[in-house]
Protein backbone atom coordinates (compact mmCIF):
# COMPACT_ATOMS: atom_id res chain seq x y z
CA UNK A 1 0.00 0.00 0.00
CA UNK A 2 2.80 2.42 0.92
CA UNK A 3 4.60 1.76 -2.36
CA UNK A 4 1.40 2.30 -4.35
CA UNK A 5 0.76 5.64 -2.66
CA UNK A 6 4.28 6.88 -3.40
CA UNK A 7 4.06 5.64 -6.99
CA UNK A 8 0.83 7.61 -7.50
CA UNK A 9 2.27 10.76 -5.91
CA UNK A 10 5.43 10.48 -8.01
CA UNK A 11 3.36 9.95 -11.16
CA UNK A 12 1.27 13.04 -10.40
CA UNK A 13 4.45 15.09 -9.92
CA UNK A 14 5.98 13.99 -13.22
CA UNK A 15 2.60 14.44 -14.92
CA UNK A 16 2.44 18.00 -13.62
CA UNK A 17 5.88 18.70 -15.11
CA UNK A 18 4.58 17.47 -18.49
CA UNK A 19 1.56 19.75 -18.25
CA UNK A 20 3.84 22.70 -17.42
CA UNK A 21 5.30 22.87 -20.94
CA UNK A 22 7.56 19.89 -20.15
CA UNK A 23 9.05 21.62 -17.10
CA UNK A 24 10.75 24.44 -18.97
CA UNK A 25 8.89 27.17 -17.05
CA UNK A 26 10.91 27.92 -13.93
CA UNK A 27 8.18 28.59 -11.27
CA UNK A 28 6.37 25.32 -12.07
CA UNK A 29 9.66 23.42 -12.21
CA UNK A 30 10.62 24.77 -8.78
CA UNK A 31 7.37 23.32 -7.43
CA UNK A 32 8.22 19.95 -9.01
CA UNK A 33 11.65 19.93 -7.35
CA UNK A 34 10.13 20.87 -3.99
CA UNK A 35 7.61 18.02 -4.20
CA UNK A 36 10.30 15.52 -5.26
CA UNK A 37 12.46 16.49 -2.28
CA UNK A 38 9.48 16.13 0.06
CA UNK A 39 8.55 12.72 -1.36
CA UNK A 40 12.13 11.53 -1.00
CA UNK A 41 12.27 12.56 2.65
CA UNK A 42 8.92 10.91 3.39
CA UNK A 43 9.95 7.74 1.58
CA UNK A 44 13.43 7.20 2.99
CA UNK A 45 13.63 8.78 6.44
CA UNK A 46 11.06 6.55 8.26
CA UNK A 47 12.56 3.32 6.86
CA UNK A 48 15.66 1.49 8.08
CA UNK A 49 18.50 1.41 5.57
CA UNK A 50 18.42 -2.40 5.51
CA UNK A 51 15.01 -2.22 3.81
CA UNK A 52 16.32 -0.28 0.81
CA UNK A 53 17.38 -1.78 -2.49
CA UNK A 54 21.11 -2.53 -2.63
CA UNK A 55 23.09 0.40 -4.06
CA UNK A 56 24.21 0.43 -7.71
CA UNK A 57 27.64 -0.93 -8.59
CA UNK A 58 30.53 0.79 -6.84
CA UNK A 59 32.03 2.09 -10.08
CA UNK A 60 28.76 3.63 -11.28
CA UNK A 61 28.05 5.19 -7.88
CA UNK A 62 31.50 6.78 -7.81
CA UNK A 63 31.07 8.16 -11.33
CA UNK A 64 27.65 9.68 -10.58
CA UNK A 65 29.04 11.29 -7.42
CA UNK A 66 32.03 12.56 -9.44
CA UNK A 67 29.66 14.05 -12.04
CA UNK A 68 27.71 16.00 -9.40
CA UNK A 69 30.95 17.06 -7.70
CA UNK A 70 32.37 18.22 -11.03
CA UNK A 71 29.39 20.53 -11.59
CA UNK A 72 29.91 21.86 -8.07
CA UNK A 73 33.56 22.54 -8.94
CA UNK A 74 32.42 24.57 -11.96
CA UNK A 75 30.47 26.72 -9.49
CA UNK A 76 33.26 27.07 -6.92
CA UNK A 77 34.94 30.52 -6.91
CA UNK A 78 38.64 30.23 -7.71
CA UNK A 79 41.41 32.86 -7.84
CA UNK A 80 41.36 34.59 -11.20
CA UNK A 81 45.04 33.76 -11.63
CA UNK A 82 44.04 30.08 -11.54
CA UNK A 83 41.26 30.68 -14.05
CA UNK A 84 43.81 32.16 -16.46
CA UNK A 85 45.56 28.77 -16.44
CA UNK A 86 42.55 26.45 -16.23
CA UNK A 87 40.26 28.31 -18.65
CA UNK A 88 41.97 31.08 -20.66
CA UNK A 89 38.73 31.87 -22.54
CA UNK A 90 36.94 32.59 -19.25
CA UNK A 91 39.88 34.75 -18.15
CA UNK A 92 39.57 36.67 -21.42
CA UNK A 93 35.90 37.35 -20.65
CA UNK A 94 36.79 38.63 -17.18
CA UNK A 95 39.50 40.87 -18.61
CA UNK A 96 37.05 42.36 -21.11
CA UNK A 97 34.44 43.03 -18.43
CA UNK A 98 36.76 44.27 -15.69
CA UNK A 99 38.83 47.40 -16.30
CA UNK A 100 40.78 46.63 -13.12
CA UNK A 101 42.38 43.57 -14.70
CA UNK A 102 42.59 39.99 -13.55
CA UNK A 103 41.97 40.03 -9.80
CA UNK A 104 39.58 38.54 -7.28
CA UNK A 105 37.72 35.23 -7.41
CA UNK A 106 35.37 33.73 -10.01
CA UNK A 107 34.01 30.28 -10.94
CA UNK A 108 34.86 28.33 -14.09
CA UNK A 109 31.27 28.61 -15.33
CA UNK A 110 30.62 31.60 -17.59
CA UNK A 111 27.12 31.87 -16.07
CA UNK A 112 26.99 30.43 -12.53
CA UNK A 113 23.23 31.04 -12.27
CA UNK A 114 22.50 28.76 -15.22
CA UNK A 115 24.89 26.08 -13.97
CA UNK A 116 23.28 26.21 -10.52
CA UNK A 117 19.83 25.71 -12.10
CA UNK A 118 21.07 22.69 -14.05
CA UNK A 119 22.75 21.22 -10.97
CA UNK A 120 19.36 21.16 -9.23
CA UNK A 121 17.86 19.55 -12.33
CA UNK A 122 20.42 16.75 -12.11
CA UNK A 123 19.58 16.23 -8.43
CA UNK A 124 15.85 16.04 -9.28
CA UNK A 125 16.53 13.38 -11.92
CA UNK A 126 18.58 11.39 -9.41
CA UNK A 127 15.74 11.54 -6.86
CA UNK A 128 13.29 10.09 -9.40
CA UNK A 129 15.82 7.44 -10.43
CA UNK A 130 16.41 6.20 -6.88
CA UNK A 131 12.72 6.34 -5.91
CA UNK A 132 11.66 4.29 -8.95
CA UNK A 133 14.63 1.95 -8.50
CA UNK A 134 13.61 1.15 -4.95
CA UNK A 135 9.91 0.79 -5.84
CA UNK A 136 10.79 -1.58 -8.71
CA UNK A 137 13.10 -3.64 -6.50
CA UNK A 138 10.33 -4.26 -3.96
CA UNK A 139 7.51 -4.86 -6.48
CA UNK A 140 8.31 -8.52 -7.04
CA UNK A 141 4.76 -9.68 -7.88
CA UNK A 142 3.38 -6.64 -9.70
CA UNK A 143 6.39 -5.03 -11.35
CA UNK A 144 4.21 -4.02 -14.30
CA UNK A 145 2.57 -1.39 -12.03
CA UNK A 146 5.72 0.75 -12.24
CA UNK A 147 5.21 1.09 -16.02
CA UNK A 148 1.50 2.00 -15.85
CA UNK A 149 2.11 5.75 -15.23
CA UNK A 150 4.37 5.82 -18.32
CA UNK A 151 1.53 4.43 -20.44
CA UNK A 152 -0.85 7.02 -19.00
CA UNK A 153 1.61 9.86 -19.74
CA UNK A 154 2.09 8.74 -23.34
CA UNK A 155 -1.59 7.99 -23.98
CA UNK A 156 -2.65 11.41 -22.71
CA UNK A 157 0.02 13.23 -24.71
CA UNK A 158 -0.73 11.19 -27.83
CA UNK A 159 -4.49 11.85 -27.60
CA UNK A 160 -3.86 15.58 -27.22
CA UNK A 161 -1.34 15.59 -30.07
CA UNK A 162 -3.63 13.74 -32.47
CA UNK A 163 -6.48 16.11 -31.59
CA UNK A 164 -4.22 19.04 -32.42
CA UNK A 165 -3.07 17.51 -35.70
CA UNK A 166 -6.47 16.37 -36.98
CA UNK A 167 -8.21 19.51 -35.72
CA UNK A 168 -5.83 22.14 -37.11
CA UNK A 169 -3.68 20.30 -39.64
CA UNK A 170 -0.58 21.42 -37.72
CA UNK A 171 2.08 19.03 -36.36
CA UNK A 172 1.21 17.32 -33.09
CA UNK A 173 3.04 18.80 -30.10
CA UNK A 174 0.94 17.80 -27.06
CA UNK A 175 1.95 19.89 -24.05
CA UNK A 176 5.43 20.44 -25.52
CA UNK A 177 6.57 23.58 -27.30
CA UNK A 178 8.59 21.57 -29.81
CA UNK A 179 7.24 18.72 -31.97
CA UNK A 180 10.57 16.85 -31.84
CA UNK A 181 10.54 16.80 -28.05
CA UNK A 182 6.93 15.63 -28.08
CA UNK A 183 7.96 12.78 -30.35
CA UNK A 184 10.97 12.09 -28.12
CA UNK A 185 8.73 11.47 -25.10
CA UNK A 186 6.52 9.08 -27.06
CA UNK A 187 9.57 7.27 -28.47
CA UNK A 188 10.73 6.66 -24.91
CA UNK A 189 7.48 5.00 -23.87
CA UNK A 190 6.40 3.14 -27.04
CA UNK A 191 8.44 -0.04 -26.26
CA UNK A 192 6.57 -0.59 -22.98
CA UNK A 193 3.02 -1.32 -24.27
CA UNK A 194 4.53 -3.40 -27.08
CA UNK A 195 6.62 -5.56 -24.74
CA UNK A 196 3.84 -5.87 -22.16
CA UNK A 197 1.42 -7.00 -24.89
CA UNK A 198 3.93 -9.58 -26.09
CA UNK A 199 4.47 -10.71 -22.50
CA UNK A 200 0.73 -11.24 -21.99
CA UNK A 201 0.46 -13.18 -25.26
CA UNK A 202 3.19 -15.54 -24.13
CA UNK A 203 1.42 -16.27 -20.86
CA UNK A 204 -2.05 -17.02 -22.28
CA UNK A 205 -3.35 -20.40 -21.12
CA UNK A 206 -6.09 -22.64 -22.38
CA UNK A 207 -8.77 -21.62 -19.87
CA UNK A 208 -11.36 -19.63 -21.81
CA UNK A 209 -12.16 -17.05 -19.14
CA UNK A 210 -8.48 -16.24 -18.53
CA UNK A 211 -7.74 -16.12 -22.24
CA UNK A 212 -10.57 -13.67 -22.87
CA UNK A 213 -9.36 -11.35 -20.13
CA UNK A 214 -5.81 -11.46 -21.40
CA UNK A 215 -6.97 -10.99 -24.99
CA UNK A 216 -8.78 -7.83 -23.89
CA UNK A 217 -5.62 -6.61 -22.14
CA UNK A 218 -3.55 -7.30 -25.26
CA UNK A 219 -6.02 -5.32 -27.37
CA UNK A 220 -5.82 -2.37 -24.95
CA UNK A 221 -2.00 -2.43 -24.98
CA UNK A 222 -1.84 -2.69 -28.77
CA UNK A 223 -4.35 0.16 -29.13
CA UNK A 224 -2.16 2.24 -26.78
CA UNK A 225 0.88 1.38 -28.93
CA UNK A 226 -0.93 2.34 -32.14
CA UNK A 227 -2.08 5.64 -30.64
CA UNK A 228 1.44 6.51 -29.49
CA UNK A 229 2.94 5.52 -32.85
CA UNK A 230 0.42 7.59 -34.83
CA UNK A 231 1.02 10.63 -32.62
CA UNK A 232 4.77 10.27 -33.19
CA UNK A 233 4.30 10.14 -36.94
CA UNK A 234 1.85 13.06 -37.01
CA UNK A 235 4.27 15.15 -34.97
CA UNK A 236 6.27 15.47 -38.19
CA UNK A 237 9.52 14.69 -36.39
CA UNK A 238 12.01 13.34 -38.91
CA UNK A 239 13.71 11.23 -36.25
CA UNK A 240 10.52 9.39 -35.29
CA UNK A 241 11.07 6.78 -38.02
CA UNK A 242 14.76 5.95 -37.43
CA UNK A 243 14.33 5.95 -33.65
CA UNK A 244 11.33 3.63 -33.89
CA UNK A 245 13.41 1.38 -36.14
CA UNK A 246 16.24 1.31 -33.59
CA UNK A 247 13.82 0.46 -30.77
CA UNK A 248 12.21 -2.36 -32.77
CA UNK A 249 15.60 -3.83 -33.69
CA UNK A 250 16.78 -3.72 -30.05
CA UNK A 251 13.54 -5.29 -28.78
CA UNK A 252 13.66 -8.02 -31.40
CA UNK A 253 17.32 -8.82 -30.80
CA UNK A 254 16.94 -8.99 -27.01
CA UNK A 255 13.59 -10.81 -26.98
CA UNK A 256 14.57 -13.51 -29.45
CA UNK A 257 18.28 -13.46 -28.75
CA UNK A 258 18.28 -15.80 -25.77
CA UNK A 259 15.33 -17.94 -26.84
CA UNK A 260 16.07 -18.26 -30.58
CA UNK A 261 18.08 -21.32 -31.45
CA UNK A 262 19.56 -22.12 -34.83
CA UNK A 263 18.60 -20.86 -38.25
CA UNK A 264 14.84 -21.04 -37.65
CA UNK A 265 15.06 -18.86 -34.54
CA UNK A 266 17.16 -16.23 -36.26
CA UNK A 267 14.79 -16.20 -39.21
CA UNK A 268 11.83 -15.65 -36.85
CA UNK A 269 13.64 -12.70 -35.27
CA UNK A 270 14.37 -11.17 -38.66
CA UNK A 271 10.81 -11.60 -39.94
CA UNK A 272 9.34 -10.10 -36.76
CA UNK A 273 11.56 -7.02 -37.03
CA UNK A 274 10.85 -6.60 -40.75
CA UNK A 275 7.09 -6.93 -40.19
CA UNK A 276 7.10 -4.34 -37.41
CA UNK A 277 9.21 -1.87 -39.39
CA UNK A 278 6.99 -2.45 -42.44
CA UNK A 279 3.89 -1.60 -40.41
CA UNK A 280 5.52 1.62 -39.23
CA UNK A 281 6.48 2.62 -42.79
CA UNK A 282 2.95 1.97 -44.07
CA UNK A 283 1.59 4.29 -41.36
CA UNK A 284 3.74 7.29 -42.33
CA UNK A 285 1.69 10.37 -43.29
CA UNK A 286 2.61 12.32 -46.44
CA UNK A 287 3.48 15.44 -44.42
CA UNK A 288 6.27 13.54 -42.65
CA UNK A 289 7.65 12.13 -45.91
CA UNK A 290 7.86 15.64 -47.34
CA UNK A 291 9.96 16.80 -44.37
CA UNK A 292 12.81 14.48 -45.41
CA UNK A 293 13.72 16.74 -48.35
CA UNK A 294 16.87 18.80 -47.70
CA UNK A 295 16.16 22.23 -46.28
CA UNK A 296 17.20 25.04 -43.99
CA UNK A 297 16.81 22.95 -40.83
CA UNK A 298 19.63 20.58 -41.76
CA UNK A 299 21.85 23.44 -42.90
CA UNK A 300 21.12 25.35 -39.70
CA UNK A 301 22.07 22.38 -37.53
CA UNK A 302 25.35 21.89 -39.38
CA UNK A 303 26.19 25.56 -38.93
CA UNK A 304 25.42 25.37 -35.18
CA UNK A 305 27.55 22.23 -34.83
CA UNK A 306 30.49 23.99 -36.50
CA UNK A 307 30.15 26.94 -34.13
CA UNK A 308 29.89 24.54 -31.19
CA UNK A 309 33.17 22.97 -32.29
CA UNK A 310 34.75 26.44 -32.09
CA UNK A 311 33.33 26.83 -28.56
CA UNK A 312 34.81 23.46 -27.59
CA UNK A 313 38.24 24.54 -28.81
CA UNK A 314 38.09 27.63 -26.59
CA UNK A 315 36.92 25.70 -23.48
CA UNK A 316 38.57 22.31 -24.08
CA UNK A 317 39.40 20.98 -20.62
CA UNK A 318 36.80 22.13 -18.08
CA UNK A 319 34.11 23.51 -20.40
CA UNK A 320 32.14 26.73 -20.16
CA UNK A 321 29.79 25.42 -17.44
CA UNK A 322 26.78 23.11 -17.50
CA UNK A 323 23.75 24.85 -19.01
CA UNK A 324 25.71 27.90 -20.19
CA UNK A 325 25.77 27.12 -23.92
CA UNK A 326 23.26 29.89 -24.63
CA UNK A 327 25.60 32.46 -23.05
CA UNK A 328 28.93 31.16 -24.28
CA UNK A 329 28.06 30.44 -27.93
CA UNK A 330 26.97 33.99 -28.82
CA UNK A 331 30.56 35.20 -29.08
CA UNK A 332 31.29 32.64 -31.78
CA UNK A 333 28.07 33.00 -33.79
CA UNK A 334 28.46 33.70 -37.51
CA UNK A 335 25.39 31.97 -38.98
CA UNK A 336 21.62 32.52 -38.65
CA UNK A 337 22.05 36.09 -37.34
CA UNK A 338 18.29 36.63 -36.93
CA UNK A 339 17.77 33.46 -34.88
CA UNK A 340 18.37 32.86 -31.19
CA UNK A 341 20.58 29.79 -30.84
CA UNK A 342 20.28 28.50 -27.29
CA UNK A 343 21.02 24.78 -27.85
CA UNK A 344 23.48 22.88 -30.02
CA UNK A 345 20.80 20.44 -31.25
CA UNK A 346 23.21 17.65 -30.31
CA UNK A 347 23.31 16.66 -26.66
CA UNK A 348 26.78 15.13 -26.92
CA UNK A 349 28.38 18.15 -28.56
CA UNK A 350 26.69 20.51 -26.13
CA UNK A 351 27.78 18.46 -23.10
CA UNK A 352 31.34 18.39 -24.45
CA UNK A 353 31.27 22.20 -24.80
CA UNK A 354 29.76 22.76 -21.35
CA UNK A 355 31.64 20.07 -19.41
CA UNK A 356 34.95 19.99 -21.26
CA UNK A 357 36.94 16.83 -21.89
CA UNK A 358 37.18 16.03 -18.18
CA UNK A 359 33.46 16.27 -17.44
CA UNK A 360 32.44 14.65 -20.73
CA UNK A 361 34.70 11.68 -19.97
CA UNK A 362 32.75 11.16 -16.74
CA UNK A 363 29.43 11.38 -18.59
CA UNK A 364 30.62 8.96 -21.26
CA UNK A 365 31.79 6.46 -18.64
CA UNK A 366 28.40 6.66 -16.89
CA UNK A 367 26.59 6.02 -20.20
CA UNK A 368 28.80 3.07 -21.18
CA UNK A 369 28.47 1.35 -17.80
CA UNK A 370 24.73 2.06 -17.66
CA UNK A 371 24.08 0.57 -21.11
CA UNK A 372 26.21 -2.45 -20.23
CA UNK A 373 24.06 -3.05 -17.15
CA UNK A 374 20.91 -2.30 -19.16
CA UNK A 375 21.57 -4.89 -21.85
CA UNK A 376 22.80 -7.43 -19.33
CA UNK A 377 19.56 -7.06 -17.35
CA UNK A 378 17.51 -7.66 -20.50
CA UNK A 379 19.27 -11.00 -21.03
CA UNK A 380 19.03 -12.33 -17.47
CA UNK A 381 16.49 -14.88 -16.24
CA UNK A 382 14.14 -12.52 -14.41
CA UNK A 383 10.68 -13.92 -14.99
CA UNK A 384 8.59 -12.96 -18.00
CA UNK A 385 7.23 -9.60 -16.81
CA UNK A 386 10.51 -8.30 -15.45
CA UNK A 387 12.40 -9.36 -18.54
CA UNK A 388 9.80 -7.67 -20.75
CA UNK A 389 10.25 -4.42 -18.80
CA UNK A 390 14.04 -4.75 -18.96
CA UNK A 391 13.92 -5.20 -22.74
CA UNK A 392 11.53 -2.25 -23.11
CA UNK A 393 13.89 -0.10 -21.01
CA UNK A 394 16.87 -1.07 -23.17
CA UNK A 395 14.98 -0.28 -26.40
CA UNK A 396 13.63 2.97 -24.96
CA UNK A 397 16.96 4.39 -23.80
CA UNK A 398 18.73 3.21 -26.96
CA UNK A 399 16.22 5.15 -29.03
CA UNK A 400 16.57 8.39 -27.07
CA UNK A 401 20.38 8.04 -27.22
CA UNK A 402 20.16 7.99 -31.02
CA UNK A 403 17.66 10.87 -31.17
CA UNK A 404 19.93 13.01 -28.96
CA UNK A 405 22.47 13.18 -31.80
CA UNK A 406 20.24 15.80 -33.46
CA UNK A 407 18.22 17.14 -30.51
CA UNK A 408 18.60 18.47 -26.96
CA UNK A 409 16.45 16.08 -24.91
CA UNK A 410 18.91 16.30 -22.00
CA UNK A 411 17.78 19.90 -21.48
CA UNK A 412 14.02 19.18 -21.34
CA UNK A 413 13.24 18.52 -17.65
CA UNK A 414 10.06 16.47 -18.07
CA UNK A 415 11.69 14.23 -20.68
CA UNK A 416 14.66 13.64 -18.40
CA UNK A 417 12.34 12.78 -15.50
CA UNK A 418 10.85 10.05 -17.72
CA UNK A 419 14.38 8.93 -18.70
CA UNK A 420 15.24 8.72 -14.99
CA UNK A 421 12.01 6.76 -14.38
CA UNK A 422 12.89 4.21 -17.09
CA UNK A 423 16.50 3.95 -15.93
CA UNK A 424 15.19 3.37 -12.40
CA UNK A 425 13.03 0.49 -13.64
CA UNK A 426 16.00 -1.15 -15.37
CA UNK A 427 18.32 -0.64 -12.40
CA UNK A 428 15.73 -1.94 -9.93
CA UNK A 429 15.22 -5.08 -12.02
CA UNK A 430 18.99 -5.59 -12.22
CA UNK A 431 19.32 -5.16 -8.43
CA UNK A 432 16.54 -7.71 -7.82
CA UNK A 433 18.28 -10.22 -10.08
CA UNK A 434 21.50 -10.10 -8.04
CA UNK A 435 21.88 -12.10 -4.81
CA UNK A 436 21.93 -9.81 -1.78
CA UNK A 437 25.08 -10.36 0.31
CA UNK A 438 24.61 -11.41 3.93
CA UNK A 439 25.20 -8.73 6.53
Amino acid sequence: MRSTVFLILLALTVGYSLLSYAGVTQPEWNAVVLVLCSLSLLYWIPVRSSAFAPPPSHGLSVLVAAFVAYIAIQLTPLPVSWIAVLSPAKAELISALSPEGLSGWTPLSVSPTLTFIHLFRILAYLLVFFLIRDLTFHQTDRTWMIAVPLLLFASGEAALGLTQSFGTGQPATGTFVNQDHFSGLLELILPFPLMLALNVLRSVRKQLNESLGKATLVCVLLACSAEILLAMLYSGSRMSLPVTGVSIIVMTALFFGSSARGKAGRMTSLLAAVAAIGFVLLSVPLALIQRYSPGLTQEGRLAIWKETAVLIRHYPVFGCGLGTFVSAIQKYRTSLPLNLVDYAHNDYLQLLAEMGVVGFAIVLAILLISFRILFRSAQEELGQTRRALAIASAASLSGIAVHSVVEFHFYIPATMLVVAWIAGIASGIHAAAKPIPRQ
